[in-house]
């Protein structure tokens, strides 16, 4: 007796993974609460955008509506642009954002560059765990983004630098001389100065977008405040602290002035 099958089995279908997806319109969402709380100048507002229990992320919201305040910042807009990378296993994913951002009295015009953020679920939406740059894209991580600053002003020179305030006093003593000297040559020349000093190096890249390394050995350098592409785009002075601070006080001087000619 022989006995034979066709060898099909019947499977019941497997229900679909609760895996987690980015959401766009979530993260749009996201990023139009961020502007509105900054355009409010909203210190409460924007904590709430953090995720709960990430106090590291609400700490840096709240220094950048510290910054918010001190720089006078104006122009400020955020576009979902696409995600980047994947999504990870808590829900958390990197989303690409098209941002704006102007110094009153200082900037002509807004700066403009694609900004890296990360996104973290929160309730049933998305909070805003933070902001990276990512040098293979091009995006960049603009200083007023990495938490509290330390700001100095006066009438033709605003600093902003991620260190204590002797770092942004001293930088904008420096200005004020170095603007002295080049109206010396220059002397119709009447431009607001706007100083940006990162911790290091390697935060000097992320604010530039550059790869890493790319101004490890420079002192200073003078570039836009966004994207290169830009022309009408604000144009500021780097510091890099890694260098400046093995200088001696005439060379730190040299240097400020050589970069306010550019």
């Amino acid at each position: 007796v022989v006995v034979t099958r066709d060898g099909r089995r019947e499977v019941a279908p497997t229900p679909p993974a609760d895996t987690p997806r980015a959401s766009p319109a979530e993260a749009a969402a996201a990023l139009a609460a961020f502007v509105d709380a900054v355009a409010g100048c909203d210190q409460d507002a924007l904590e709430e955008l953090s995720p709960a229990g990430m106090p590291a992320s609400q700490e840096l919201l709240s220094g950048i509506a510290s910054n918010v305040r001190a720089l006078a910042l104006t122009s400020v807009s955020a576009r979902y642009l696409d995600q980047v990378g994947t999504v990870s296993a808590d829900g958390s994913w990197t989303g690409s954002a098209e941002l704006t951002w102007q110094l009153e009295a200082f900037d002509e015009e807004p700066a403009r560059s694609d900004v890296a953020v990360r996104f973290a679920p929160d309730g049933d939406g998305l909070a805003i765990a933070g902001f990276e740059a990512s040098a293979g894209d091009g995006s960049r991580l603009p200083l007023w983004l990495r938490g509290r600053l330390s700001v100095a002003r006066t009438s033709d020179v605003l600093v902003m630098a991620d260190g204590p305030a002797s770092v942004a006093e001293a930088t904008a003593a420096r200005a004020v001389r170095g603007i002295d000297v080049v109206r010396r040559v220059l002397p119709d020349w009447r431009s607001p100065v706007v100083v940006e000093v990162p911790a290091s190096a390697a935060a000097l890249d992320e604010a530039l977008g550059a790869e890493p390394g790319t101004y490890a050995g420079i002192a200073a350098v003078t570039a836009p405040a966004g994207d290169p592409a830009d022309l009408d785009g604000p144009v500021h002075v780097f510091v890099n602290l890694d260098v400046s601070n093995g200088l001696r006080r005439v060379g730190a001087q040299v240097v400020m002035s050589h970069e306010l000619v550019h």
